[in-house]
């Protein structure tokens, strides 16, 4: 197996944010990790919803600390299978972190 055949996963900020690039990605077969604009619109269970609206309805199902130079944090973390209606048919699964 040649490095060409191998899939990327990209990890981008909310600048990247955008039905164009995921578009690109998902078409090239790979795979990215975007975090969302919080004014996002997504599909969950068929109603459309912001990315904020829905990540306050799905607070704490696990929870863990973590360390971040010195400083311990209390987070908080759940996923949801969501769409983007742009990108119908594309479940994608949200993930979403507190603390």
């Amino acid at each position: 197996m040649s490095w060409l055949d191998k899939k990327a996963t990209f990890v981008m900020d909310r600048e990247y944010d955008n039905v164009a690039v995921m578009k690109k990605i998902l078409n090239q077969g790979d795979h990215f990790i975007i975090r969302f604009k919080k004014n996002r619109y997504i599909l969950y269970q068929n109603k459309k919803l912001t990315v904020r609206d829905l990540s306050l309805r799905r607070k704490e199902k696990i929870n863990f600390h973590s360390e971040i130079k010195g400083k311990v944090y209390d987070l908080k973390v759940s996923h949801i299978q969501v769409e983007i209606p742009s990108l119908k048919g594309e479940k994608m699964m949200m993930i979403v972190v507190y603390g």
